[in-house]
């Protein structure tokens, strides 16, 4: 895996353009480089997984759905069936983050009928399951539960199917003999459809697929809970109809940031308040770009002063951007000590 650099750069797609009261903008779809939400040590470059799912087996307290308000129970046993792709697809996007020079699948574990008791490994059981293989950490899926529920808006515009997952992993540190953690991972996916689109009855025709498809979801979301990562949000790009702020777009557009920002730069002072504000703006996504996060967080602090409250709905968009940088902030010590560590 390549050395992490701080601060780290922020990749643009353009995606949609809308209209506040207070102008123009677009909604931007970026990428940015997150920490892990658990305990994560850079030192361990080889892991290994295993599927040791205590809850396969037909286990009606643990299988059950809500269809139109009423429960039923899963007689065939979706969940367990949906585990098999969670597990699956933790280990493609494992393998995927790059971060692990190797990722042993260490295969699935089936429970005997009748048993449904959770198993954790000793440290002993462990180095079986490796067969001689070397690894510095194990992931063990021990548990895995799902529940959903297919109802329709009360205001009746759309259908919705919502899958509940509940996961325990056991995470084994070999580096330093000992088990590192085990936490219960919860995740929602919410499936929408237009009334008109799509019933209640398909909803539940397509309730394997929705639910498998669920489970890879929270799958991938697992992989990246457990390792740094890239993702997907949203920043705004305020715009103007200014000749020179619609260059600035342009170059922008081309990915061509600093040559946008110098334009933007120089209409920070522009006696039209509007352009100044949007001009300060979007310099603090350029800022946020370079990691110069706290350059960010002035160029905003200074957009938000040029209207004040009198402006209410760029005050809000100022503010939100603020809150974001803030967190930004504390995602890059946290990816500092991950990689410093």
């Amino acid at each position: 895996m390549k050395k992490i650099n701080f601060p780290v750069l922020v990749v643009i797609i353009f995606s949609l353009t809308a209209c506040y009261t207070t102008g123009r903008f677009k909604v931007i779809e970026i990428e940015v480089f997150e920490p892990a939400s658990t305990v994560f040590s850079p030192k361990n470059r080889i892991a290994a997984a295993v599927y040791n799912n205590s809850n396969f087996r037909m286990n009606l307290k643990n299988s059950a759905y809500v269809f139109n308000e009423e429960i039923y129970a899963d007689t065939l046993n979706f969940d367990s069936i949906a585990s098999l792709s969670y597990y699956d697809n933790f280990i493609l996007k494992l393998r995927g983050l790059n971060h692990y020079d190797t990722v042993y699948d260490l295969g699935k574990i089936f429970p005997a009928v009748g048993d449904s008791a959770l198993r954790f490994f000793s440290l002993d059981e462990c180095d079986s399951l490796l067969g001689g293989k070397q690894a510095d950490v194990l992931y063990s899926l021990n548990f895995f539960f799902a529940f959903d529920k297919i109802s329709a808006d009360k205001f009746e515009f759309y259908n919705t199917m919502a899958i509940n997952t509940g996961i325990i992993w056991s995470i084994y540190d070999f580096n330093n003999s000992e088990k590192l953690i085990s936490l219960l991972k919860r995740d929602t996916v919410y499936f929408n459809s237009d009334i008109g689109s799509t019933t209640l009855t398909k909803l539940l025709n397509d309730r394997p697929m929705l639910i498998s498809e669920a489970a890879s979801t929270a799958g991938e979301n697992f992989a990246c809970y457990v390792i740094p990562h890239w993702s997907k949000t949203e920043r705004l790009m305020y715009l103007s109809g200014n000749i020179e702020m619609i260059e600035a777009e342009k170059f922008a557009i081309k990915n061509e940031w600093l040559k946008a920002a110098e334009i933007w730069k120089k209409n920070t002072k522009s006696t039209n308040l509007n352009i100044a504000a949007k001009s300060m703006f979007n310099l603090a996504v350029v800022c946020e770009m370079q990691g110069e996060l706290d350059a960010a967080i002035d160029w905003v602090i200074k957009s938000i002063n040029v209207f004040g409250q009198k402006n209410q709905q760029h005050s809000q968009n100022c503010r939100d951007y603020i809150n974001t940088l803030a967190r930004r902030k504390i995602d890059f010590r946290k990816l500092k000590e991950q990689f410093d560590g």
